[in-house]
């Protein structure tokens, strides 16, 4: 059987930073505009996953697909009782990680 060379390549991540805004009071998360490095917003459909913990348990764990570079969250009051929470969004290879969110 015939074998090639190990070819060695390196890439540039496309996505630099998640930028994040929570808002409390309407327990909603909106993640984006996500840029990549060209300064151009990722394709529509990128998957975004949301979990939510309470100390190391996942309460919640949510998929979204991006659409014009934004994924937007809306938790459910039923399901997520009011306290405190660490939130990791997940998209494209990167993680983020806010600590000591309070929902309502």
């Amino acid at each position: 059987m015939a074998e090639s060379n190990w070819l060695q390549t390196s890439f540039i991540a496309a996505l630099s930073e998640i930028p994040v805004e929570v808002t409390p009071e309407k327990n909603k998360v909106i993640v984006g505009p996500l840029v990549s490095f060209i300064q151009q917003r990722i394709p529509d459909g990128a998957l975004v996953t949301l979990n939510i913990r309470k100390n190391t348990k996942i309460i919640s764990s949510l998929r979204k697909h991006s659409l014009k570079g934004i994924a937007s969250f809306d938790l459910n009051k039923t399901t997520i009782a009011p306290g405190t929470y660490t939130i990791s969004i997940a998209t494209m290879g990167k993680l983020k990680e806010i600590k000591d969110v309070k929902l309502q």
